[in-house]
């Protein structure tokens, strides 16, 4: 299970709860923040846990890892799409309301290969 919430103006904390048997493990993960409204965000957050679950094995073990791996992609991609967004405004006339596109080609770097500049932290029981 995960769960987000805000811990600042600038920051995103995500929980994850990991239930193993009769064992409950807590991690916590701390995010950057980006203003905005995206669309396809959960799409590719799925998309790119269950890659990265197969790929670092599906053991409940990994998932400190995983969700490192995930976020760290997330954030490229958000913040790619944001600086986009940017510079499109500056051309635009009349700035859009639409949500921002994802700059998933654009990142596909980050997604083949994940810059990890999170990290995780059990939180004890």
């Amino acid at each position: 299970m995960f769960n987000t919430y805000n811990h600042n103006l600038t920051k995103m904390r995500l929980k994850i709860f990991v239930f193993l048997e009769n064992e409950r493990k807590v991690w916590n993960i701390v995010s950057p923040r980006f203003e905005g409204i995206f669309t396809g965000t959960g799409d590719l957050f799925a998309g790119l846990f269950l890659s990265w679950y197969a790929k670092l094995g599906n053991s409940p073990e990994n998932l400190p890892n995983v969700m490192e791996t995930v976020c760290a992609t997330m954030e490229v991609v958000l913040k790619r799409t944001r600086e986009d967004d940017i510079a499109t405004r500056k051309f635009l006339k009349h700035p859009r309301k639409a949500p921002h596109e994802l700059q998933i080609i654009q990142s596909l770097d980050a997604i083949l290969r994940p810059p990890v500049s999170r990290s995780s932290s059990l939180i004890p029981q």
